[in-house]
């Protein structure tokens, strides 16, 4: 593309390709405000200055902390379930902005703190999920704001070494399900307090067994 085209001025009253420094058309003859004598910016100026201009919304992390939850068998108080976004597609933050020195790391080092990002929520993700934990779950749930950029060191909830007591809950392949985003659960009942016997107020979550959740998986 010549040097010409690309910073073009166009009269706005004719349409006129326009002259560098004209103070007036020279098809029409109508003045040239400042505005016109502006070059307009290219298309990659155009989405540099977008994509700086794009906001960082603040991410959450959601868990909740339940009592007779059963699983295998056996019931646990003070369980803490950590609750987060899973297949998620579409990013909802920039990555550029929200991890640290990310230019710089490799395609394979950017996809444990990308996962990362993924999982967590937006704001109003959080109340979506509130509302449905506490009308149809009957539990409450807490959100944290996470500080960003985090550190190229974080990882998906699916990436971190599995350990012993520790299992998911698939939320939602739940038939109750109605939330526009699929969210499952971690926990690790070496956290949570065994129970010597349960009781008839079992938490609703639970009745979704672990071993039902495996044979659907």
């Amino acid at each position: 593309m010549a040097p010409e085209e690309k910073d073009a001025r166009i009269c706005q009253k004719c349409g006129n390709p326009l002259l560098p420094d004209s103070k007036f058309c020279h098809k029409c003859g109508s003045p040239i405000t400042s505005k016109e004598n502006e070059p307009k910016p290219s298309g990659s100026e155009e989405r540099s200055k977008g994509k700086e201009e794009l906001e960082l919304q603040p991410l959450y992390n959601c868990y909740s902390n339940v009592n007779n939850f059963r699983y295998r068998g056996i019931y646990y108080d003070n369980l803490k379930i950590n609750w987060f976004v899973t297949g998620r597609k579409k990013q909802q933050v920039p990555f550029e902005q929200a991890i640290l020195k990310y230019s710089q790391l490799s395609t394979a080092a950017r996809a444990h703190p990308e996962n990362y990002i993924l999982e967590r929520f937006t704001q109003m993700e959080t109340e979506l999920l509130k509302g449905y934990l506490s009308s149809v779950q009957k539990i409450s749930a807490v959100a944290e704001e996470i500080e960003l950029p985090v550190s190229a060191n974080k990882k998906g909830y699916h990436a971190i070494p599995a350990s012993p007591g520790t299992d998911f809950i698939a939320l939602y392949k739940k038939q109750s399900y109605n939330l526009p985003f699929n969210v499952e659960g971690i926990f690790n009942i070496k956290m949570a307090d065994e129970k010597i016997m349960g009781d008839d107020k079992e938490t609703v979550i639970s009745r979704f067994s672990i071993e039902d959740l495996k044979k659907h998986s």
